[in-house]
């Protein structure tokens, strides 16, 4: 299977979490360096490893590899057939990604995902889901649709019309961390007691740390 082969090598028992910075929109875009960071945290926190799906352009990875810490923990793709996105988003705890199909993707697959919206709101677009959360879309805006479907005029214009680069600045990583501490360490710590459960006889029983600020 692609998957197994993609994930080759990896250990099982360190949680898989997939990330992207993708969306259709620079003002879609949770920054690279933020993102960066919340991996970083992912793998100091939990001892993750991490899958990142960029887009399709020429190096868009490349802000996202540059800001984080540990580069060797990171597994890129870019330009997968939809059914091997699948199949690796089914071997992820978690997914951590903007307001984009793939949000939508890991949804239908059952996938606990934490999106970060900016122009776009949460009530009309974000699919929920157990352990699911949405984060930003929640500045005042006269521009932001929050009952009904369609982009808003910044996305049309490919601008924010209030002077700002966009308001999904306004979601920082802090605020990430939050989200990404409550789920990550119980869904990590299910799927290696799971692993575990497997591997020992039974009647064998096979740290919290603080977020830096």
């Amino acid at each position: 299977m692609f998957a197994d082969r993609f994930l080759a090598g990896r250990s099982r028992e360190k949680p898989l979490v997939s990330l992207s910075a993708a969306a259709s929109s620079p003002l879609k875009r949770w920054p690279a360096a933020r993102l960066a960071a919340t991996a970083d945290l992912l793998v100091e926190l939990f001892d993750s490893e991490i899958l990142f799906f960029s887009g399709p352009e020429e190096g868009a990875a490349d802000p996202f590899l540059a800001a984080t810490r540990h580069p060797d923990r990171i597994r890129p793709t870019a330009n997968l057939h939809l059914k091997r996105v699948s199949a690796l988003l089914s071997r992820s705890v978690l997914l951590i990604c903007n307001d984009t199909g793939l949000m939508h993707m890991g949804a239908a697959l059952g996938l606990p995902v934490v999106a970060v919206f900016g122009p776009t709101s949460p009530a009309v677009y974000f699919p929920g889901g157990a352990g699911s959360a949405a984060l930003g879309g929640h500045l005042p805006c006269p521009h932001r649709k929050t009952a009904s479907f369609g982009p808003p005029e910044c996305l049309v214009r490919g601008e924010c019309l209030q002077g700002l680069r966009s308001c999904i600045d306004a979601v920082c990583v802090d605020e990430m961390a939050e989200m990404v501490r409550s789920r990550v360490g119980e869904i990590g710590n299910k799927a290696r007691g799971a692993e575990a459960q497997e591997k020992t006889p039974r009647g064998h029983a096979r740290s919290d740390i603080p977020i830096p600020r």
